[in-house]
């Protein structure tokens, strides 16, 4: 009984030690600090986790021509990665960030799938849509934060230069079934690339990279948040993202590709595969490609900003802060104050359960920048190292983000004293 006593008391006695060091050490702020940040994220609309990862992976063109969206199988994928160096002295706090912002899908429309599982009728014709569309910023900026009394707020300037643009003007096919079993099949690929360097470049040995005109490229935003403690368990905020002055890329080029091929007079797609077997594919139909002249513009002046965004932050704890119920609500424009501006809705819904604030666990839902995310965060701070990492369902599609057709995944890492 004596010697239970004591490991009870020693317990005691090292949980009350452990969590007034770690309240100590979490009182303190790092003085100087280094992090990194690398989120990715992968999602599509046709496919799930579970749908590959099986012993025999049936593909079923009918339940995929069926569950799929109306925009059809479209693959995103984004990469963030950030490096800041910071400071913080009393109240004050002052962080600078580099880093890179890349978004891009690429898309085959839905009609191409009901035609795998159903087919064509005979002489007639179908049209196979495609889409496509990348996007890539570099930036680089400050941050100015400040702590005073319930108040927090911060200041964010940032210059970036769009580094490239990619948006096809037409992408796709158009196939055609004759009555006598012929078969054919136009694709047309016209893409336009806005770029910060000569893509001449790499086409025409004369041509420089045009590096003198990366300056007249910048742009420049400035963000901000803040965060108010109203009453001992209830937070309230907001942030903002404004674009001030869009980025510029001088340079643009066009490239067109066609491709036509077809049965020869007689001959049936049957006939055609069946010629793969024997060898003589190659006198039952004809194939052939044509390139448009590509066209270079040094002086395209095509302007680009980052998303405006704009909303508010609640974080509601009712147990103490141990116990957070956090929320966000706000808007956003992509490519905002040009005819293609589109808007979207962004809100974030959570649960964050952390000990002394060194181990965290954080569970929500969300939807930033048009991708849906189901997330579990863990968060390790021992003041001196910190370690952030995450993993998430995501994809452009709210019902598939639950069905496990896209993963993310960040590592974000700080030391510092």
């Amino acid at each position: 009984m004596k010697i239970l006593k004591k490991i009870v008391a020693a317990l005691i006695i090292t949980s009350v030690t452990s969590s007034v060091l770690f309240a100590g050490i979490l009182d303190k702020k790092r003085h100087v600090e280094f992090s990194t940040n690398i989120p990715v994220d992968v999602s599509n609309t046709g496919f799930g986790i579970t749908d590959i990862f099986q012993e025999t992976v049936v593909i079923d063109f009918n339940k995929i021509a069926k569950d799929l969206p109306t925009r059809g199988l479209v693959i995103d994928y984004q990469v963030n990665p950030d490096f800041c160096f910071g400071l913080n002295i009393g109240n004050l706090s002052f962080h600078s960030h580099i880093g890179v912002d890349t978004y891009g899908y690429v898309g085959l429309s839905k009609d191409i799938f009901t035609f795998l599982a159903e087919g064509n009728g005979s002489n007639s014709e179908m049209y196979f849509g495609g889409s496509s569309e990348l996007e890539a910023f570099v930036y680089t900026g400050i941050s100015f934060g400040m702590e005073t009394g319930k108040l927090k707020f911060s200041v964010s300037p940032q210059f970036f230069i769009p580094a490239i643009h990619i948006k096809p003007n037409k992408l796709g096919a158009t196939v055609k079934n004759g009555e006598d079993g012929s078969f054919s099949v136009e694709a047309v690929a016209d893409v336009d690339i806005y770029s910060v360097i000569d893509i001449a470049y790499f086409f025409q040995q004369s041509s420089d990279l045009g590096l003198s005109k990366i300056m007249s490229a910048l742009g420049f935003d400035i963000g901000g948040q803040a965060e108010y403690q109203i009453l001992p368990f209830l937070k309230a905020g907001g942030y903002v993202n404004c674009p001030i002055v869009p980025g510029t890329l001088n340079y643009s080029a066009n490239i067109a590709y066609s491709a036509t091929a077809s049965t020869n007079d007689g001959c049936t797609i049957v006939d055609v595969l069946m010629g793969f077997a024997d060898g003589t594919a190659s006198e039952k139909y004809s194939l052939a490609f044509e390139q448009k002249p590509n066209s270079f513009i040094s002086n395209a002046g095509f302007k680009l900003n980052r998303p405006f965004r704009l909303g508010g932050t609640v974080e509601y704890s009712p147990f103490g802060s141990w116990f957070n119920v956090q929320g966000m609500l706000g808007v956003g424009i992509k490519q905002p104050f040009t005819s293609y501006a589109t808007p979207y809705l962004e809100y974030s819904a959570g649960l964050n359960i952390n000990w002394c604030r060194v181990f965290e666990v954080t569970v929500s839902s969300s939807c930033i920048k048009e991708v849906y995310r189901q997330s579990l965060d863990f968060i390790m701070n021992l003041w001196l190292f910190e370690l952030d990492f995450g993993v998430s369902l995501t994809s452009t599609s709210f019902l598939s983000s639950w069905c496990g057709r896209g993963v993310g995944a960040y590592v974000a890492v700080t030391i510092g004293a």
